[in-house]
């Protein structure tokens, strides 16, 4: 119950946040839209209104009275999108007033000219409707964009209807040009075009809605990846895992477990400068993470100055021990290549211990709602750590199991020497161990 109630309660948080988004963008374009379309209104209005009175134009004052009315609405729905309240079902109010003006317009000429609204029934008005309907794709409503184009296709229609009189009284002297103005048929065509826009552009809003919800899932599991696992896979792993997935179930795997730990580092650190120390660990650190990655392990976690890593499991590894032989080998290399280094510069140097175990573990997400940790838990973890553990008292830099050294292919297993069985802490049976000889 727990869990499923953590699921659910995880979900709504991902669709309040994909929900603030989308409300954010919306309010954004609104904005920049309005404060143009404001600015346009009130600028055209002020031109008529020049070109007037200085007789370059006349009989202006329905234009002019619909730019400023268009222009003033504009600049009310600035406000509402700059202080984010563009949202919901005043989407729908603001994108619908902006799809009536024209309308406006209409009523406007049917009231004061002689032909009503005939008169711009085939001007640049009647294109506005479409501009509308393109704007109303901005707030990412597929059912808004599609009642839009309803809206204004009724719309249109309707004031054909309410005019056709006026329409019938146009003149012109081509007969095609004089059809195209008054055959009823165009203009339901027309109306019919609003319509099927409003669906082109719900239909592409779906479909962007649709994108960028998957951008945004692959943004949220690069980010899991990234909390998951940090640096510590390679790029292909990583790939990998965006490709198939992350999933938070546990499951049961057969791995094989290595770990790596520093021989007297507590009694070192206590000598050593501290500012020092965690530069020469971070060093370490950096050159055995290439080693296991490059070989296609994964580092499962640090702890303290010991790492420890898997190979298969999350990511399958065809040959997991010929592999982890290999890290171990380079890892003893670099250490060896590190402590050269570090000599010149009077550093201290480092030994460390390498144990390899293969068997079943648990790997899973494991941790609080906060902080999650990708990690394989089980007996054969605790097997490969107490292996390391005997490497000291061995006087041996890598041990492995019996069963690390049965999956290993002839070429390798001439480099392993067989020390017999033996007793590790927490086990009852003693385990057959294996030194691997270095080159």
């Amino acid at each position: 119950m727990l869990s499923t109630r953590h699921v659910m309660t995880s979900s709504s948080h991902e669709k309040e946040i994909y929900s603030d988004y989308l409300e954010t963008e919306i309010n954004s374009t609104l904005r920049r839209v309005s404060f143009y379309s404001s600015t346009m209104g009130v600028a055209s209005a002020i031109a008529l209104i020049l070109l007037q009175k200085f007789g370059f134009v006349s009989q202006m004052q329905v234009p002019i009275l619909w730019a400023l009315i268009g222009g003033g609405f504009s600049f009310i729905f600035y406000l509402l999108a700059k202080f984010k309240l563009a949202k919901g079902m005043k989407i729908y109010f603001v994108i619908l007033f902006y799809s009536t003006i024209p309308g406006i317009l209409y009523v406007l000429a049917e009231i004061y000219l002689p032909l009503g609204a005939a008169t711009y029934i085939t001007g640049p008005a009647s294109y506005l409707y479409f501009f509308m309907v393109i704007l109303s794709g901005f707030a990412m409503n597929e059912r808004l964009s599609i009642f839009s184009g309803a809206y204004c296709g009724i719309q249109y229609l309707m004031f054909f209807l309410l005019s056709r009189e006026g329409v019938m009284e146009m003149q012109s002297k081509d007969t095609l040009q004089w059809h195209d103005l008054t055959d009823p048929p165009i203009y339901f065509f027309k109306s019919m075009m609003m319509i099927f826009s409003g669906l082109v552009v719900g239909v592409l809003v779906r479909n962007t809605k649709k994108l960028l919800s998957e951008v945004l899932e692959r943004e949220k599991e690069k980010s899991k990846l990234s909390r998951l696992f940090g640096q510590f896979v390679s790029e292909e792993v990583k790939e990998k895992l965006l490709k198939d997935g992350v999933t938070d179930r546990t499951e049961k795997k057969r791995v094989l477990v290595l770990f790596s730990d520093l021989r007297s580092f507590t009694s070192l650190s206590e000598k050593s400068d501290p500012e020092r120390l965690i530069l020469q660990l971070n060093e370490y650190f950096d050159r055995m993470a290439d080693c296991i990655t490059r070989n296609g392990g994964t580092i499962d976690k640090f702890i303290g100055d010991a790492i420890m890593a898997v190979f298969g499991g999350l990511v399958d590894v065809e040959f997991p021990a010929d592999a982890a032989i290999q890290t171990a080998l380079e890892m003893h290399k670099e250490l060896h290549s590190l402590n050269q280094e570090w000599a010149l510069s009077n550093f201290p140097i480092l030994e460390s211990g390498i144990g390899l175990h293969y068997g079943e573990v648990v790997q899973g997400t494991i941790g609080s709602k906060n902080r999650m940790d990708f990690t394989v838990i089980g007996d054969s973890v605790n097997i490969a750590s107490r292996i390391e553990g005997l490497c000291s008292s061995l006087q041996k830099n890598i041990l492995l199991s019996s069963t690390v050294y049965d999956l290993l292919a002839d070429r390798n297993r001439p480099l392993c020497e067989s020390l017999g069985k033996f007793k590790v802490k927490g086990r009852e049976t003693e385990i057959d161990l294996y030194s691997l000889n270095l080159r």
